[in-house]
């Protein structure tokens, strides 16, 4: 045993062990304070010996937990090509623009018809100040915070009572199926026989997977809180409309203008649906972004974690989000194509079509939105997030079906009270010196509002409390993870390295 008199450090296993019969119970005890001056060193001995359990393997399997990968990993800008090609799709509009203008300038000898002539003496003796603009800013106004507050008034309420709904509405819905069967055929056994198999059908599934459904209540409890706790989020829905203004204001004339060609209209049609999947795909993509920080991270700020999530998205994950939304607007020109020509084939052949491609379009959608959740939490290309949302629905088709069905009909429920709610504050309050056509503004401005956080920032949530759960479970973490643990564990995987590297 070496001396520690020459100034070399003890180890754990060199400690001078004190008999028990020199450890008196007097404090004062000469043995006694001599075991406690060791005592600290015996800490740092436990806890340096503690760190270098962390191995290789241990410090890999971290590196690839969503927590790890989520915070700490360095981004990379993905399908930037995408991007270049969205920045030069507006390009096309600077010719159509500059075409238009040179029309107009060389359509000097233009002569004013006696329609238009009756037009322009129409419009020029209706009186401007008819037009109630303040009633309506005020009552827009009104609308928005009445709108905010029932919206998270809903949420919280669902927070503490969405597994009561959940269970109300699995033990209804079997008598929703065969009651209606019964008041509309009540002497059809065929038809009431089936209804009785269908809610059999149903009870027993219910019955099996309890504890599924349990937890899709749970995930849409979690996605009420989350959305109570970032109340900032609801800034995005007043917004994100406002940034369409410009846009619109440059896209509308050339639509009336190039209504004859063909190609030039399928161009902006293309365009159009590109650019507002587009600001909703970013919309959702922040949504989801903010949730999953909440999810990892308990001590953060809703701001902080805004203005970060915004950025990453607008930076190194667009390109993701505007391919993504580049498919969502390819299957919708499709779709537009569908309808223009419905008139020139056969009914039986339309329908067929019809009911094909609408549900190849609500596969994509559901793929993609899952899609953007994965890319708000890796920053992954849309590929490799499409992949791993196939990967999530084989190995868990059951939970998402459920997480599908729950929260989208829940949600729905609660913007159809809260809509109702809205309607008895601005509609049937009296209110003087209001003009009706600003309540119908402010109701539609309202609906929106509603349907925005009730049922599209609701279901987003609980997408991503959904993602987020079994990312944790597959890695082997426990549900809540915290932000504390990240922070211990990468100050390790710090140490372990440098000591690494010193060796």
């Amino acid at each position: 045993m070496k001396d520690s008199s020459y100034g070399s450090p003890l180890r754990a296993n060199e400690i001078p062990r004190i008999p028990r019969r020199f450890l008196l119970k007097s404090p004062a005890s000469p043995a006694l304070k001599l075991r406690e001056s060791y005592s600290p060193l015996v800490n740092q001995f436990q806890m340096e010996e503690e760190s270098k359990r962390i191995t290789k393997l241990e410090l890999e399997k971290l590196r690839n937990t969503p927590h790890f990968k989520a915070i700490y990993q360095p981004k990379q800008w993905k399908d930037v090509f995408f991007f270049c090609c969205f920045v030069v799709s507006f390009l096309p509009f600077v010719f159509l623009w500059s075409n238009m203008l040179a029309e107009d300038a060389n359509f000097s000898d233009f002569s004013y018809t006696d329609q238009m002539r009756e037009n322009v003496n129409m419009a020029s003796t209706y009186d401007i100040g008819q037009i109630p603009l303040t009633d309506s800013i005020e009552q827009i106004l009104y609308v928005v915070v009445i709108s905010i507050v029932i919206g998270y008034g809903m949420m919280f309420f669902m927070s503490f009572f969405a597994l009561y709904i959940t269970w109300v509405i699995t033990i209804a819905l079997p008598a929703l199926i065969v009651i209606p069967l019964y008041l509309v055929y009540p002497d059809n056994v065929i038809t009431l026989s089936l209804g009785v198999l269908v809610s059999v059908i149903i009870i027993t599934y219910c019955m099996y997977y309890r504890r599924d459904i349990s937890k899709s209540a749970f995930i849409l409890q979690k996605s009420c809180q989350s959305l109570i706790s970032n109340k900032v989020l609801s800034l995005l829905p007043i917004f994100a409309p406002l940034l369409l203004i410009p846009y619109f204001l440059m896209y509308l004339r050339p639509f009336n203008y190039y209504k004859t060609d063909i190609t030039i209209l399928l161009f902006l049609i293309f365009h159009g649906f590109w650019v507002l999947n587009s600001l909703a795909a970013i919309t959702r993509v922040v949504v989801c972004g903010v949730i999953s920080k909440w999810f990892f991270e308990v001590q953060s700020s809703s701001l902080n974690n805004l203005v970060s999530t915004l950025k990453k998205t607008l930076t190194t994950s667009l390109g993701s989000v505007v391919l993504g939304s580049l498919i969502l607007a390819t299957v919708s020109t499709l779709g537009y194509i569908l309808d223009k020509f419905e008139k020139k084939m056969p009914n039986w052949l339309y329908k067929v079509l019809s009911c094909i491609f609408q549900g190849f379009k609500n596969t994509v959608g559901f793929v993609s939105s899952y899609a953007f959740v994965y890319v708000a939490l890796y920053g992954e290309s849309f590929f490799d997030s499409s992949r791993e949302v196939t990967h999530l629905i084989t190995n868990n088709v059951n939970q998402i079906v459920l997480n599908k069905f729950y929260p989208n009909l829940i949600s729905r429920l609660s913007f159809a009270l809260s809509a109702a709610i809205l309607l008895v504050c601005v509609y049937f309050i009296p209110s003087s010196n209001v003009h009706e056509s600003s309540k119908l503004v402010g109701i539609l401005v309202g609906l929106y509002l509603q349907y925005t956080i009730n049922v599209w920032m609701m279901t987003s949530g609980a997408k991503t409390i959904l993602v987020c759960y079994f990312e944790c479970m597959k890695n082997d973490t426990q549900l809540p993870t915290h932000m504390a643990f990240l922070e211990e564990f990468a100050k390790s995987v710090e140490d372990v390295e440098i000591k690494e590297n010193s060796k």
